[in-house]
């Protein structure tokens, strides 16, 4: 077993909403509503080198610290498995120095950040589900490797 090349510092929810939705007689009920549920991702990835201001690390991780955001929602209109539902969670990540290898830090970061991140929202919404009236429902399993953050563009041409 490896250690993963970025460790998560702190999590934490920002928008959690669940709702039990009245199903139409068309459609399928239960998990296997889940296997082609259209789910709207929202990602994205900022520089956080101020959550070292209290206790700095070892050198080289302050600019390797980044604030990893992911969105999971239904479609207005659209449950799943008869929820309606939002998830926003936020983590902080550092991003080893001696693990990266040949990717940008913050790509890394990226990529592993969202994998924890929608574990989280899994969990979350499996444990709510089981819970309410329609029963307990599982979020598919996604990946995120591959994911990269998105790049600056490219300085103007100073010869114009």
């Amino acid at each position: 077993m490896r250690a993963s090349p970025i460790q998560l510092l702190e999590s934490f929810p920002e928008k959690v909403l669940v709702e039990a939705a009245l199903l139409d007689q068309d459609e399928e009920q239960g998990q296997q509503a889940f296997e082609k549920v259209d789910l709207q991702i929202m990602r994205g990835i900022e520089p956080c080198s101020d959550f070292w201001k209290i206790d700095p690390p070892v050198s080289g991780v302050n600019d390797r610290t980044f604030r990893v955001t992911l969105g999971v929602k239904t479609p207005e209109n659209k449950p799943a498995g008869g929820y309606s539902f939002e998830f926003v969670v936020s983590g902080i990540v550092a991003c080893l120095p001696e693990r990266v290898g040949d990717k940008a830090p913050i790509d890394v970061a990226f990529e592993y950040g969202l994998t924890i991140l929608y574990g989280m929202i899994r969990e979350q919404f499996s444990f709510l589900s089981a819970r309410m009236q329609p029963g307990i429902r599982f979020l598919p399993t996604v990946s995120f490797m591959g994911e990269m953050a998105a790049k600056p563009l490219p300085a103007p041409d100073s010869s114009e």
